[in-house]
């Protein structure tokens, strides 16, 4: 735990909160993509290692 407990957990908690709220994006993303609105590629994962698991 570099930044100790505390802070430990204020980012777990951060992280949490920001899946819990992209799951609430689940219900709209799939009606966007079975309406030909939203690409099913645009969720493709970079190659480069750049998304929210890099947040300190």
């Amino acid at each position: 735990m570099f930044w100790g407990r505390d802070l430990f957990y204020r980012v777990c908690d951060t992280t949490r909160h920001m899946i819990r709220e992209l799951e609430k994006q689940v219900p709209l993303t799939r009606r966007l993509m079975d309406e030909d609105m939203l690409a099913v590629d645009a969720f493709d994962y970079p190659e480069i290692n750049n998304g929210c698991e890099i947040i300190p």
